[in-house]
């Protein structure tokens, strides 16, 4: 973790189909940007079953929830 800039997440996904489960990192970087902050999310190590446009939609809802409860 880098204070105020970088915030590095392992998540351990336990499941019984070995294509659900493993290790995932998470790496969110923060920046400065006008009229606020611009966060950018690296997803690793995603499962084989987890399709990527589902990973992606999960992180844009977060995003959009954060972003409304911040506003």
């Amino acid at each position: 973790m880098v204070p105020c800039e970088k915030i590095v997440e392992v998540l351990e996904l336990e499941s019984q189909d070995p294509a659900f489960r493993g290790e995932l990192r998470l790496t969110a970087s923060l920046a400065d940007a006008d009229g606020g902050s611009e966060i950018t999310i690296l997803t690793r190590d995603l499962p084989t079953g987890i399709p990527s446009e589902y990973n992606l939609l999960g992180r844009k809802e977060s995003l959009e929830k954060l972003a409304a409860l911040l506003e």
